[in-house]
């Protein structure tokens, strides 16, 4: 799951790669919450000039194909 990096943070609300999160799949309306974690070289926190600021998280469970999502060609 990709999100922004800023908003995996710690019980303190500081940036932290390592914190374990709940994430919702709000387009799937019978999915459950499921943990996750920022995958290896998943963090880029967002620099200076506002670049980056993305977090690639892996779900501690798999979720079924349907719940997927597209993302738009800009």
């Amino acid at each position: 799951m990709l999100t922004c990096a800023h908003v995996i943070a710690d019980q303190h609300g500081r940036p932290d790669p390592s914190a374990e999160v709940a994430v919702e799949l709000a387009a799937a309306r019978d999915a459950r919450p499921v943990s996750a974690r920022v995958a290896e070289d998943g963090w880029k926190p967002q620099q200076a000039d506002l670049c980056a600021d993305v977090a690639l998280l892996k779900l501690d469970v798999p979720q079924p194909p349907e719940y997927a999502t597209s993302l738009p060609r800009l």
